[in-house]
């Protein structure tokens, strides 16, 4: 399965959570191929910071060896993304635009988001842990 872990899960799965154990099992799952956005990297940055946490772990993170980092959104994803957002946006408040990023680079790997996120739920390829 090719899996775009969202920032939420990453989260969880540093935490060591419960929900962080299910994450880590489809991590660890070496015939997962893993996608991480650059943008999901910031967002883990600001978090790890946020609450005082090295963001060294990060490069645990990239360490991984079934995982693939991606830094770009094909132009006509991004307009889309936008488009959608604002659609979106009207029914889940709290949707982030990235959020919707993210949906159009899984859409371009044909990707399973993992997220622990319910702003995803109007994603059809979503598994919220």
């Amino acid at each position: 399965m090719i899996c775009l872990i969202d920032t939420s899960a990453w989260v969880e799965y540093l935490k060591g959570s419960v929900k962080g154990a299910r994450i880590k099992d489809i991590v660890d799952n070496q015939s997962n191929i893993l996608i991480v956005h650059s943008v999901v990297l910031s967002e883990l940055a600001s978090k790890l910071a946020r609450d005082g946490k090295s963001t060294l772990v990060i490069y645990d993170v990239l360490g991984l060896g079934n995982l693939k980092l991606v830094d770009e959104l094909p132009l006509n994803s991004a307009l889309d993304a936008g488009k959608e957002h604002a659609i979106l946006k009207k029914a889940i408040k709290r949707i982030s635009l990235i959020d919707v990023m993210l949906m159009k680079v899984a859409d371009t790997f044909s990707a399973t988001i993992v997220t622990t996120d319910h702003h995803f739920e109007a994603y059809k390829k979503a598994v919220i842990i």
